[in-house]
């Protein structure tokens, strides 16, 4: 049973000390080393206590590791039959869990052999609220290093051809989901249909008081039934299709150039919406292109401190904290750093140099360009209900391979998030939706909608649902 933390000696003070820039003598540490024996009596006494925790209502075993037979595609991380509620909005549905989400008595490695061992003892909210709902969870699912992409339920829903929703910012609570970036990471569903989709949402959508990004945030009326939407159609809504998400070059970013018959394919899926009743138009939104650069700001140093530095917990925010999920991350840094996959290792390094040569900087400044990129999208919506370009420009490339060179890796981890990672910076919902086929791979459409109109997203699918099967597009 742990008691709590020692006192440092003297001579870890003083490496302490020199790391910082700190001159302290033999007996200047001795003096401080004494000094802070209040403070860490304090700290033992914390141990006394037990946290708080989200609760395990559900029983389960401890699952089990697919066959590879049974896995051909590696999609499963780890299967198991966790049975819910007898009725509900979900009763009947067999509901997977992407691996960033602690799942009680189930691994969880969030995409990285860093974890390896951890076991989570509690489930995030998601996980009790799909119970709650009468689903059954399947199993945890595959994911990358740290799920660090900007859009990482819309790119791969894009080139899997299902449906994925990032709802607005704070609709659903992130309470026991692993993060990267507080002021940007989102949990939200993925399914085969618009109804799915909206199943889900009603399902984990509202107030968590453990999570403080919705403190303030959703408004106290909202209506959190997706349902209903499934039958609101479009007619009357205005589609803008944004120029600046079509026919990108992708020069300023290293990403590959936009695929002419993804642009097209989109743009045709878009027009079908007015033959339900939209109005569609094409406007110009420059911002669009620039926001990339104002993310990347956010994200490069803002995960490389958070994960890397603060062992994905971070501090100076008032919510639950994930104390065993950051012993264990913060074990697996400090003695398998080499284990970090090449994108992971050049965010740690760029973030880490940014800090080191200009604290704060650019952090700050991207921060505080942020609500000019959210103005400019609010600025459209005030004009059109939704926004539409293509999800991802182009389709699936191919993996890197394990012996890929460092450029390849970080290359094809990043290449495709131009489109996506704006909403993530601005809060507003985006849907990517399947609207055909290319080279045999499939096309996304992706629309972005008002601040918690996640249901009109929903209504927007549905209706493009009913005009057939999307593959023969």
């Amino acid at each position: 049973m742990p008691t709590g933390p020692d006192l440092p000696s003297a001579a870890m003070l003083m490496r302490i000390a020199a790391d910082h820039g700190l001159d302290l003598t033999a007996a200047d540490a001795d003096s401080y080393r004494a000094l802070m024996a209040g403070a860490i009596e304090s700290y033992r006494k914390l141990e006394e206590f037990s946290e708080p925790k989200p609760p395990v209502k559900y029983p389960r075993d401890g699952g089990w590791r697919p066959r590879p037979e049974d896995n051909p595609f590696n999609g499963w991380y780890w299967r198991c039959n966790i049975a819910g509620a007898a009725s509900g909005v979900l009763a009947g549905q067999r509901v997977a869990v992407k691996d960033v989400a602690c799942v009680a008595g189930l691994p969880m490695t969030i995409g990285s052999r860093l974890l390896d061992g951890f076991v989570p003892d509690f489930d995030a909210t998601i996980v009790t609220r799909i119970l709650d709902a009468g689903g059954t969870i399947v199993g945890t699912t595959n994911c990358e290093a740290f799920a660090h992409q900007g859009g990482s339920i819309r790119l791969p829903a894009s080139w899997s051809g299902v449906l994925g929703l990032k709802p607005t910012f704070g609709l659903v609570p992130y309470t026991g989901c692993a993060m990267i970036e507080a002021t940007l990471d989102h949990i939200g569903p993925m399914a085969t249909t618009a109804e799915g989709i909206a199943r889900l949402l009603t399902a984990i959508a509202g107030s968590d008081p453990f999570d403080p990004r919705q403190r303030g945030v959703i408004p106290r009326d909202l209506d959190t039934d997706y349902m209903p939407a499934l039958r609101h159609g479009v007619k009357g809504l205005t589609v803008a299709l944004v120029r600046e998400g079509f026919a990108q070059s992708g020069a300023d970013t290293g990403s590959p150039p936009s695929d002419p018959e993804v642009d097209r394919r989109v743009a045709a899926a878009a027009g079908k919406l007015a033959t339900l009743g939209a109005t569609v138009e094409e406007i110009s939104l420059p911002m669009h292109l620039d926001a990339f650069h104002v993310w990347n700001g956010v994200v490069t140093e803002g995960a490389a401190d958070f994960v890397m530095r603060g062992a994905g917990l971070g501090t100076n925010w008032q919510g639950f904290y994930n104390t065993a999920l950051a012993q264990a991350l913060a074990r697996g840094i400090r003695t398998r750093p080499n284990d970090l996959p090449a994108p992971a290792k050049l965010v740690l390094l760029t973030g880490e140099y940014m800090r080191r040569e200009y604290p704060g900087r650019y952090y700050g400044k991207a921060q505080n360009l942020r609500p000019l990129v959210t103005a400019s999208y609010d600025e459209a919506l005030a004009r059109y209900d939704l926004l539409a370009m293509p999800t991802i420009p182009f389709t699936a490339t191919r993996m890197a391979a394990p012996d890929a060179s460092i450029e390849d890796s970080v290359g094809t981890a990043l290449n495709m998030i131009r489109n996506v990672c704006v909403a993530n910076l601005t809060g507003h919902p985006a849907i990517s939706i399947p609207c055909g086929m290319s080279g045999g791979l499939p096309v996304g459409l992706m629309l972005t909608g008002r601040h918690f109109a996640d249901a009109t997203l929903i209504a927007a699918a549905a209706a493009f649902e009913s005009l057939g099967d999307w593959r023969g597009m």
